[in-house]
């Protein structure tokens, strides 16, 4: 049997080069009765074993011999963890013992070693550690109390019965003392006694069952008047003469609701996410901040948490420095890479003109509907996990993501710090706000049309903010025309409302973007007007007026009304009209998934039929957005593997610490967090098909693992050494160009030859032409039926420019300006502006050039296209001139930053301002072209000379053609202006300066230029 005294006693790390000395040491604490943990001989070892052992004390020697002492060791692992530190030491110098108090040691202990002094120097320690801890811990409690401390007692008694209430609660409840006394205390709240295993009821239960203060999260009751009200508080147990009588529910009001708060509907495709970020340590920052810049800052997160998301999320400053995203028809696995992804565009931006670096915490609760009871679909419910999950994520020091598990998330004061902005909400407005945004995601969800869905939003903001009126007007010709109000004052037509000129006046102005303020909002004394904007267009406008018996509104409540109007400016629009019969569906092979007229795709499809009936692993290659899934779909459905699973894996999506596990599976324990094993997607396909999207961006050291399963159809799951066998047929896609990344070293030249059996290529879009009218007229007709329009076609200028347009996005760009056409698109045809196929230049001139030939359009200008080799010379003599002249003349400017600069400008107008398109064209991460323009912005563009248009005026023909090549079109640029400026320069300081780059680094790119 183990020593049970022994595991309980504290465990001590000892930190001693010396080994024998180490040793010496640990025998002798193990005879005094201490648990030694482990033994660290070297700095790196010493932060292992902490991090692994999460010991109790640290005992560690001053000199070590190593790059670091054992001073900076200890200082290193205490500010990871709270420990008691002990220094060992044979002699010290003022300037030793001076470092050494920084740390806060709690004893010395002097070589050569006595065991008296190591006894009680540990004794000491430990008891002085644990008063200081039960301090904190008193003082955080009694924190949390007096945060949570309210007006409303209620007593109840060991067997959950109330013993007795005071005044506040008679007048809350509406009942007397007497009353009430006997009854069960869920009776009083207006609540069941058999409530589901994680509802706010079991919470609430477990905590009267506690032996300890309990901070109870928000939840709500309905008061004696029949108003709905939101308390929070605390439990703690009562005594008379140390004996147990029950608990005392200490609770105060946070908010009225005036807005009932709605169920979401419960078809299984409503599931979301309900995510919560917060910028760590925001608090110490924002006290070194003048309030104008605390308050740009919280604007700068906001805009940069949108321009993270999704166009279907909604993100919105909920309260303090808490921040809210919604994210409908999300699963949680499909969450958790969002969530990677924004905790990364969060982080990486540089906030207040590039003063200010952040790292971020985020907390993530899933709705599931149909699971648990009415309480389990509660946004106070939901807000609540998703509050939790953003608190673990800060209690494991910030910059992480955190997902609500089940079960363990009831919060004991004095057993962590759980400070939160949820918890500590501003007043009652905030709880109100997420009241409003819950309710208005459930309005968009369950909406059956646009009069519909406007009823229930203003009804939402009448009763949220306690207005006087709310409105929904859109644009007529005679003037904006109401379709909807709060209170429902409109005539039978909705085409009337009793209002002032002024305020008709206030509307039309709000409408066509007049007389708005900066942050886009028209006022007008109590009335406000909010443009609904789609598409830079304006659509309407909600028009409110606050109540003169109010204190108002707050700019923090109309910016809240404004993220919440261009939240539903998009369903509002889509849904303005009926839907009618469309075009006919081009025609197809009926067996196939696959949309194709053209020769070029005919032969793919015939290597489709050839490769599919075989077990081959088949390697597909082409452009981003040509299909390449839909073709391995075609391949799983025409082999004898049609009935088993098709798996597909994003290699490129998935985190890289965790996409062996997500591939192979890991066994219980493998890595921490891992409390179960689970099966892996290989395996899920088992007797089917997997498809690996995006091979290029696998890791190296998985390609390693994945060669086996290739070759053998074996592996090895995350933690086992036991090989598994599988049935899996391989697909693999890859929008790269493999054979460069084996010669870069991103890509394993064997796993290659093992992928490439049988390879099918996907043409781009441009390249089979015959298929552009019959692919959008089927994405016209879905967007049609999805949008509810009344669509026929295409105009003849419309066709036309589809049939010119050069598709670099290929045929996802091609569905997503047909979605755009359509949503803009107010007559029965589609026309070429609405396409927006060429940017803000002049749309129409597409429509004077033969069908024939394909051309590249830049700045709404067509041009036949040049070749590569010409238009590369060009540039190259174009950088020679530049270089000259300025050496001639002395100037020295950055012609590498003009050219980086530029290039990215280019990019951007060739893409549409699309972030995510115009860095793939560039060869760069997304976060990274985010910030050379942030920084470019701040700085200005710098005055270029005439001689450089010969250069910028080619770069996006430029950017254009080397895709085509697949060539990186910035490093090429970059090379030649760099070999002329080595050519053409006296020294490297002088070429340094206009590479615009410092000269070591100079050095280096010219090294590798070479």
């Amino acid at each position: 049997m183990p020593d049970t005294t022994e595991k309980e006693s504290p465990g001590i790390l000892i930190v001693e080069d010396e080994a024998l000395v180490a040793r010496d040491i640990q025998s002798r604490l193990q005879q005094l009765g201490h648990r030694v943990v482990g033994l660290a001989h070297s700095p790196k070892q010493a932060f292992k074993l902490a991090e692994e052992l999460q010991p109790n004390l640290l005992l560690c020697d001053i000199h070590l011999k190593h790059e670091i002492d054992g001073i900076d060791v200890a200082a290193a692992i205490t500010e990871r963890m709270d420990i008691p530190v002990i220094f060992l030491t044979a002699y010290s110098d003022k300037e030793t013992v001076a470092k050494a108090k920084a740390v806060t040691p709690y004893g010395y202990v002097l070589k050569p070693i006595e065991t008296p002094d190591l006894q009680i120097a540990i004794e000491m320690a430990l008891h002085k550690f644990s008063l200081e801890q039960e301090l904190r811990d008193t003082r955080q409690l009694l924190a949390t109390a007096l945060q949570a401390i309210g007006d409303v007692l209620v007593f109840v008694d060991t067997e959950g019965k109330i013993s007795n209430i005071n005044d506040e609660a008679e007048i809350l409840f509406g009942a007397k003392d007497r009353q009430v006394a006997g009854d069960d205390w869920h009776q009083l709240f207006g609540l069941e006694r058999d409530a589901g295993e994680h509802s706010i009821q079991r919470f609430l239960q477990r905590a009267l069952s506690s032996e300890t203060v309990t901070r109870m999260p928000p939840f709500s009751v309905v008061k004696a008047d029949g108003c709905q009200v939101l308390l929070d508080g605390i439990v703690g147990p009562t005594s008379k003469k140390g004996v147990s009588t029950g608990v005392v529910l200490i609770l105060r009001e946070l908010a009225e609701i005036h807005d009932p708060v709605e169920s979401l509907p419960s078809d299984a495709e409503r599931a979301f996410v309900l995510m919560l970020v917060n910028p760590d340590n925001f608090d110490e920052l924002a006290q070194t901040l003048a309030a104008d810049d605390r308050d740009a800052l919280l604007l700068e997160i906001s805009a940069q948490l949108n321009r993270s998301m999704r166009a279907s999320d909604l993100a919105t400053h909920y309260g303090g420095a808490i921040f809210s995203a919604s994210l409908p028809h999300t699963s949680l696995d499909q969450a958790s890479s969002i969530a990677e992804a924004i905790l990364q565009s969060l982080s990486e931006y540089r906030y207040l003109q590039g003063r200010v670096n952040l790292s971020f915490s985020i907390g993530m609760a899933h709705y599931r509907p149909g699971v648990g009871g009415a309480e389990e679909e509660s946004p106070l419910e939901l807000f609540r996990r998703a509050n939790w999950a953003l608190n673990l994520a800060r209690q494991g020091g910030g910059g992480r993501v955190a997902v609500w598990r089940p079960g363990t998330d009831i919060d004991i004061i004095g057993s962590h710090d759980r400070q939160s902005g949820l918890l500590a909400a501003d007043s009652g407005r905030d709880y109100r706000n997420m009241v409003l945004l819950w309710n208005t995601i459930n309005s968009v969800a369950k909406s059956k049309g646009v009069l519909d869905l406007a009823d229930k939003l203003v009804i939402h903001f009448h009763k949220s903010f306690d207005l006087e009126m709310a409105a929904i007007f859109l644009p007529g010709e005679q003037g904006a025309r109401p379709i909807a109000s709060s209170p429902p004052s409109l005539h039978e037509q909705r085409s009337e409302l009793d209002l002032a000129p002024e305020q008709l006046q206030l509307i039309d102005s709000a409408i066509t973007g007049d007389n708005l303020d900066a942050d886009g909002i028209a006022h007008e004394g109590k009335a406000h007007c909010i443009p609904l904007r789609q598409d830079g267009a304006c659509r309407g406008a909600l028009y409110v007026v606050s109540n003169g018996a109010q204190a108002g509104l707050r700019q923090k409540d109309l910016a809240f009304m404004k993220t919440m109007v261009d939240y539903v400016a998009g369903p509002l629009v889509q849904q303005l009209s009926e839907p009618q019969a469309i075009v006919e569906a081009v025609t197809v092979d009926p067996e196939s998934d696959l949309l194709y007229q053209s020769d070029a795709m005919a032969g793919v499809m015939e290597h489709i039929r050839l490769v599919a009936p075989t077990d081959a692993t088949v390697l597909i290659t082409g452009e981003s957005g040509t299909g390449k899934e839909l073709i391995s779909r075609e391949i799983h459905r025409l082999s004898d593997r049609r009935d088993q699973p098709f798996v597909i894996v994003d290699c490129g999506a998935m985190v890289g610490s965790l996409i062996e596990s997500e591939l192979f599976g890991h066994t219980k324990g493998a890595f921490t967090g891992a409390g179960s094993a689970t099966t892996g997607k290989i395996k899920e396909a088992d007797g089917g098909t997997i498809l690996l999207d995006e091979i290029g961006e696998l890791a190296i050291d998985v390609q390693a693992k994945l060669l086996r399963l290739v070759q053998e159809k074996q592996f090895t799951a995350v933690g086992s050494n036991q090989y598994q066998t599988v049935d899996t047929r391989i697909i693999a896609a890859t929008n790269v160009d493999l054979e460069a990344s084996i010669a870069n070293g991103s890509f394993r030249e064997d796993l290659y030859y093992r992928l490439k059996v049988f390879t099918v290529h996907s043409p781009p879009l441009r390249e089979r032409a015959e298929d552009i009218p019959g692919l959008a007229s089927h994405f016209l007709r879905s967007c049609s039926q999805q949008y509810k329009k009344n669509i026929k076609g295409f105009t003849a200028p419309a066709l036309e420019g589809l049939q010119h347009y050069h598709w670099p996005g290929n045929i996802r760009e091609l569905r997503n300006k047909l979605i755009r056409a359509v949503i803009l698109c107010q007559d029965q045809w589609i026309d070429l502006p609405q396409l927006d196929l060429h940017g803000p230049a002049d749309l129409h001139t597409v429509s004077a050039l033969p069908l024939a030939a394909p051309v590249t359009i830049e700045a709404g200008i067509a041009t036949e296209p040049l070749d590569i080799e010409e238009l590369e010379a060009a540039l190259a003599l174009a950088f020679e001139q530049q270089v000259r002249r300025c050496l001639s003349e002395g100037v020295l400017p950055p012609l590498g930053g003009w050219l980086e600069e530029d290039l990215i400008n280019a990019s951007l107008q060739l893409h549409q301002q699309v972030n995510t398109r115009a860095a793939e064209a560039l060869g760069l991460p997304e976060s990274t072209l985010r910030r050379k323009v942030a920084r470019y912005g701040a700085n200005g563009q710098s005055v270029r000379g005439a001689d450089w248009q010969a250069v910028s005026g080619q770069l996006s023909r430029w950017i254009a053609i080397a895709g085509e090549k697949h060539i990186n079109p910035m490093e090429r640029l970059q090379q030649l202006l760099l070999r002329q400026i080595s050519l053409q320069s006296r020294n490297q300081t002088e070429a340094a300066t206009l590479a615009g780059v410092s000269t070591p680094t100079y050095r280096r790119q010219l090294s590798r230029l070479e």
